[in-house]
């Protein structure tokens, strides 16, 4: 446990310097820009904007099965960033929560769920990009002219995010070891297939 915590501090170190620097290139960038006039100056219209358009993904949504994917993964990697604090913690203590929240089986839940939606999201993305290939459509695809190398890189990658986030789960799971008793249903199942029971009838760990 020692030495998994010192090595999590030297990378948490080694990322915060390049974070920190993309971080001050940003706000630079952003600081280097005029005044947005004529911009939403209503504090009480400024925060429904967001509301709507950034949280409710309004305008997406007018494209049905694209606009539900985003939101899948919009959503999903909202909810998922509580994983990541539990992870982070995890360096130091085995079953690491969120204060307060985190051994509430309806936080394991969701981070399943949304976990799940973010795949189905992925799965929804890569059948529209198939579907409407400029390779075989030209002009008439929805994505001519746009970087589909990239964009598939990016699903992937999307992918390898949740595929081991859920992989660590299991683990988590056959070791008892994940912050809630209950909730986190996807986990649980996969985590049984590294779990067996022993002759009493209870299930023993070995992964």
């Amino acid at each position: 446990m020692l030495l998994r915590a010192l090595v999590g501090l030297a990378i948490t170190v080694f990322v915060l310097v390049f974070a920190g620097k993309r971080l001050w290139y940003l706000v630079s960038l952003a600081r280097a820009g005029k005044p947005a006039t004529g911009r939403l100056v209503d504090p009480t219209a400024r925060v429904t904007a967001e509301a709507t358009e950034v949280l409710g993904q309004k305008k997406l949504l007018k494209w049905t099965v694209p606009g539900l994917a985003h939101v899948f993964a919009f959503w999903g990697f909202l909810v998922l960033g509580l994983t990541i604090l539990e992870t982070y913690g995890a360096l130091f203590i085995e079953d690491f929560g969120v204060p307060v929240v985190g051994g509430w089986p309806i936080i394991g839940f969701l981070e399943d769920l949304f976990g799940l939606l973010v795949l189905v999201g992925i799965a929804i993305f890569a059948y529209l990009r198939l579907t409407n290939n400029p390779a075989n459509l030209g002009r008439a695809s929805r994505f001519f002219g746009s970087h589909t190398k990239g964009a598939w890189l990016i699903l992937f990658m999307i992918f390898l995010v949740v595929a081991t986030l859920f992989w660590y789960r299991a683990a988590q799971s056959a070791l008892g070891n994940l912050p809630f008793e209950s909730g986190a249903f996807f986990s649980d199942w996969l985590g049984s297939f590294g779990s067996r029971p022993s002759a009493s009838g209870r299930r023993s760990r070995w992964c």
